[in-house]
């Protein structure tokens, strides 16, 4: 089975560092994983939780961390093209 949680992240690193830290702590066993992150290089927080996982390498999971800039991440339409 194959998952992908989407998500982002603007100035809440340490709630962002918890919910990728079970991921890793608790990997899943019967699924592959793909985590999707959008976040915004201005939010220096944010941005060394993203560079400590990105170097993570966890099996069953696969990080993709995505930068936007901060106008765009708060306006993120789902059907917009990355």
């Amino acid at each position: 089975m194959k998952l992908e949680i989407a998500s982002h992240c603007w100035h809440y690193a340490p709630q962002f560092t918890y919910q990728l830290g079970s991921l890793v702590l608790f990997s899943p066993r019967l699924a592959d994983l793909s985590m999707t992150v959008w976040y915004c290089p201005e939010d220096s927080a944010t941005q060394a939780v993203v560079k400590y996982f990105a170097n993570q390498k966890v099996p069953g999971i696969t990080w993709l961390f995505l930068r936007l800039p901060s106008e765009q991440l708060f306006s993120l339409d789902p059907d917009q093209t990355v």
